[in-house]
């Protein structure tokens, strides 16, 4: 028995291109694990107090928002072009945020 083509689908999608796409609007592609690890260890420089580790973790989240920067930001024929320009925008943010957590930490969040 052949199965019938989608006939809900826009033109030139595949089921697997519009998965594809839901994954990247839901938040959950690979490169988006990254910058949430990321953005995970800027935020628990909140709660650290020893300065060797502080920068360790440091340098761990930027090199991890800088690898999802790479892996994220590429262009994408299988998602949509809004999609593509949104990655685009979004992975430079989160990283420019993760500096921001970085630069209250070791300037505000742990005066000694």
């Amino acid at each position: 028995m052949q199965s019938q083509p989608d006939s809900d689908l826009p033109a030139g999608k595949a089921s697997g291109d519009v998965k594809h796409e839901l994954r990247e609007w839901l938040g959950v592609a690979p490169a988006d694990f990254l910058i949430y690890a990321a953005l995970l260890l800027g935020g628990s420089l909140y709660f650290l107090s020893s300065r060797p580790v502080e920068i360790a973790v440091s340098v761990i989240a930027v090199g991890l928002g800088l690898v999802s920067c790479y892996f994220g930001m590429r262009h994408d024929d299988r998602v949509s072009q809004l999609m593509n320009v949104i990655k685009k925008v979004s992975y430079p943010l989160c990283v420019l945020l993760l500096t921001v957590i970085i630069f209250l930490n070791f300037t505000r969040w742990s005066v000694r």
